[in-house]
């Protein structure tokens, strides 16, 4: 079964019971303290009924805690025979648990009647420390049961955020759970935004406004699919183009290099992977994008095929949405591309700065070199020097006397001293020498060795 397949269920929704995999699902929701926000002044849960008259406006509703919600719904289901209903659950940001109660989610569950790839796709808005998961979207599913088709996913797309400095592209995810009732007919969306001010919960309370646009959604439901697709899926080119121009930085940067000055370093190699790094998120992503559109094509035609009306417009609908798999699949290959030439830029960076390491060690060699000489010729004189100091040293002793008279040298009863003092301090200077080259060796066997600070050398080249 591949990540995206179509099931048909010819039993009612009971039959999950009997899946491991759904009471699994059903336990790890109830046990995650993550999921849902513990602040109950934060709990809020935005809702828009479309009516079957598209002449009627839509009717908002804003719902704080599980009995508000209970009320809606038991009016709801009395009135709204025929219609569209979209719930929207939302997060504080793309990090921060969902604005709603545990009690909440599961009226929503049991009133229409929701499977478990519902939670599954919630799980996905939990909080978080750390960006795990991004690349991930988990699978697009699309089913039926009895009378009623299901459609689920979490689609992930960039978005640009207003920063002082640094990289402003973040990667934004919104969730959609969508029921469709083949016997009245009617709808059923739970959307899950980032944030309370999402682009498209914005973009598609300002369009609903027109009538004319609420009479197509009634009549094709998986509009709001294209819609969102649509909304965000052109920033993917933006996305890529701007680090295509950090790609081209660093290539300039590497190609201005030459002898004696160079403009790499290991910043630039740190950017280059963090660029390589944040083009490998896009790959997963677009081809999840595309298993979505796949899923909403199959979702599409199967309402469609219920409805029976409008097959001109379904027709569009249809068309828009291989239009749109198209142009994702442009995106991966372009994402494709990118990897592959930062990858080649990375490998330019770290030949060179190899070979400016190996510069600087011929530098080194040769500043050794001229050490050795200077030394040896040091040497060379000291023990030139040597003689003459020894025997002026001597002289310059009480120890031994020049007598004037009978122009010899009196040698004094105490020399002994001299030679008692410095024997014994000679062999000491001796043994601590041995002690010392004994104890050098130790330190490489052992590892004793001090850290060597490897960034302030490489900021050398």
């Amino acid at each position: 079964m591949t990540m995206s397949s179509r099931r048909t269920y010819a039993v009612g929704p009971d039959l999950q019971c009997l899946s491991s995999s759904a009471s699994r699902i059903q336990s790890d929701f109830a046990l995650d303290a993550y999921l849902c926000s513990s602040s109950v002044a934060k709990h809020i849960m935005d809702t828009i009924c479309i009516p079957a008259d598209p002449t009627q406006a839509t009717i908002t509703q804003t719902l704080t805690c599980a009995s508000q919600l209970s009320s809606h719904l038991k009016y709801s289901s009395g009135i709204q025979d025929q219609g569209v209903e979209i719930f929207f659950i939302h997060q504080r940001n793309t990090w921060a648990s969902l604005d709603v109660s545990k009690e909440m989610i599961m009226l929503l569950q049991d009133h229409f009647h929701l499977r478990h790839e519902f939670l599954q796709m919630l799980s996905f808005f939990r909080d978080r420390v750390k960006p795990n998961e991004e690349a991930f979207c988990g699978a697009a599913r699309s089913f039926s049961v009895a009378d009623r088709s299901h459609l689920t996913y979490v689609y992930k797309y960039p978005e640009k955020k207003e920063v002082k400095a640094g990289n402003p592209w973040r990667i934004r995810q919104t969730g959609i759970y969508h029921v469709y009732d083949h016997h009245r007919p009617s709808s059923t969306f739970v959307i899950v935004s980032p944030s309370p001010n999402a682009q498209f919960k914005t973009h598609l309370e300002d369009v609903l406004r027109d009538p004319d646009i609420r009479s197509r959604i009634f009549l094709h439901p998986t509009l709001i699919h294209a819609m969102l697709i649509a909304s965000h899926l052109g920033t993917w080119r933006r996305y890529l183009e701007y680090y295509d121009e950090n790609i081209i930085d660093a290539e300039l940067s590497s190609a201005a290099a030459n002898f004696g000055e160079s403009s790499v370093c290991f910043q630039t190699l740190q950017r280059v992977r963090a660029v390589r790094k944040d083009i490998l998120i896009s790959e997963p992503l677009l081809s999840s994008t595309s298993n979505i559109l796949s899923e909403i094509s199959q979702f599409h035609k199967q309402v469609e095929l219920t409805q029976g009306v409008g097959k001109d417009k379904s027709i569009i609908i249809e068309a828009s949405l291989i239009d749109f798999q198209k142009e994702a699949l442009s995106y991966n290959q372009h994402s494709t591309y990118l990897t592959k030439r930062a990858q080649s830029v990375e490998q330019t960076v770290v030949d060179m700065l190899d070979w400016n390491f190996q510069l600087l060690a011929q530098v080194q060699t040769k500043l050794a070199r001229e050490d050795s000489v200077a030394i040896r010729a040091l040497t060379l004189v000291t023990a030139f020097y040597l003689p003459f100091s020894f025997v002026a040293t001597m002289l310059g002793m009480n120890l031994l006397e020049f007598d004037s008279e009978s122009r010899n040298l009196v040698v004094s009863k105490q020399l002994w001293l001299y030679f008692v003092i410095a024997i014994p301090l000679t062999a000491l200077t001796l043994v601590c020498w041995k002690w010392n080259m004994l104890q050098h060796p130790k330190s490489y066997k052992h590892g004793n060795l001090e850290k060597m600070d490897y960034a302030s050398d490489l900021e050398m080249v």
